[in-house]
């Protein structure tokens, strides 16, 4: 899944704008951003139940200010834009989030 994101965050712009056509929404690279995040940080919690969410959060909001960087050092046309790591910031709570409601409602249903 890490693998996944990275990719997303670093292929060139022209390579991906070919294979997507997200012209419709206002900002997609946000949303975009973001959704990979909520993806990224739902599957990220019950991988490693024994560390601090916090702690997991800051880790992964900072891959994805690292994925930022590497935007703008990388020769990809792609540059660093701090709202898009708010974005994957946000993103990775909204996952943990949904996580957490996901997983009390399926420990609700499973009780007798």
């Amino acid at each position: 899944m890490v693998l996944l994101v990275l990719y997303g965050t670093i292929t060139p712009l022209n390579e991906l704008s070919s294979r997507f056509d997200l012209s419709f929404i206002e900002h997609p690279d946000k949303i975009v951003h973001m959704l990979m995040f909520v993806i990224l940080g739902f599957f990220i919690v019950p991988s490693f139940p024994k560390i601090n969410p916090i702690l997991l959060a800051f880790i992964l909001s900072g891959f994805g200010y690292l994925t930022e960087l590497l935007q703008h050092w990388l020769p990809t046309g792609r540059t660093f834009e701090f709202y898009d790591w708010v974005a994957d910031s946000f993103g990775v709570i909204i996952g943990f989030i949904v996580y957490r409601v996901y997983n009390s409602l399926i420990l609700k249903n499973k009780k007798p």
